[in-house]
């Protein structure tokens, strides 16, 4: 019998454990904050000429800042939540940066396997490759907890679902055919390394509005919706910058347009607690 309870006392506070960020956990997610930190500021601040400085042509600035807000995005949300603490708000963030990465090895894999020697390519696949297996750990360490009832709205859910058709097509379209992509919208499209890279960190976006739909729950999607803000508010300044240089106006409007549209109806979210 005092086995018994001792066993169950056990689970429980191995239970209450697993609700919080070990410190162990807390350094090793260090890693995929730097590289969004890194690869988010860069490219916002530098355009194409941070791919300049790499060894790629840095044309296509507009895209560069792009892949930047978009990958700082997930920065934002991982100092939130290791400033917190908690694992359930992070959980949504940690499955979005498990689909970047691996969609960035895909990105890496791709280039490498067509003669890329650049040692950049090299850098980001190992990098990428590590962190999928540090998310990995952590989802797994971390089984979901019980489904709570939804306190969303259902006009935010359907939010998200615009969210997750727009970043998947953001998402898919350059990683799976970015040269393409590219020049029907009036870019260059010669720097395909990093267009790989801005759509695998979109991707991510999409994946994280598909399970927050599932879930509903505002604890886990906060952080998400915080991301979403960043993005989208570097985006619409990248438009406004993209309109006042060489690069193709109509798609500059269009996201730039779409990026506003996504600030005020998610910071009205935001303020409401995931009501719309």
């Amino acid at each position: 019998m005092n086995n018994s309870i001792s066993q169950t006392y056990g689970k429980i506070i191995s239970g209450e454990d697993r609700t919080k960020l070990s410190t162990l956990e807390r350094l090793l997610l260090l890693l995929p904050t730097a590289g969004g930190l890194v690869f988010g500021v860069l490219p916002l601040l530098l355009g194409g000429a941070f791919g300049a400085a790499l060894g790629f042509p840095g044309n296509d600035s507009f895209i560069y800042r792009l892949a930047g807000a978009a990958t700082f995005g997930y920065a934002v949300a991982l100092i939130l939540g290791l400033r917190q603490g908690d694992w359930a708000p992070l959980r949504l963030v940690v499955i979005g940066t498990l689909t970047f990465n691996i969609a960035s090895v895909y990105a890496c894999i791709v280039h490498l396997m067509a003669g890329d020697n650049n040692l950049f390519v090299y850098l980001i696949f190992g990098t990428s490759i590590a962190i999928t297996g540090i998310t990995l750990w952590l989802l797994n360490r971390h089984p979901h907890e019980a489904q709570t009832e939804a306190d969303v709205s259902v006009w935010y859910i359907r939010f998200l679902g615009l969210g997750a058709v727009l970043s998947g097509t953001f998402g898919l379209l350059p990683l799976l055919i970015p040269v393409l992509g590219a020049t029907l919208t009036g870019f260059q499209g010669t720097d395909v390394f990093l267009i790989r890279q801005g759509g695998a960190a979109s991707l991510g976006y999409a994946v994280m509005c598909i399970v927050a739909i599932r879930s509903g729950t505002w604890k886990e999607i906060r952080l998400p919706l915080i991301m979403a803000l960043v993005f989208n508010g570097f985006s619409f300044v990248s438009s406004v910058v993209a309109l006042f240089t060489s690069e193709p106006m109509l798609i500059s409007i269009v996201i730039g347009a779409g990026s506003l549209f996504v600030m005020v109806v998610g910071a009205i979210a935001y303020k409401r607690n995931g009501k719309l």
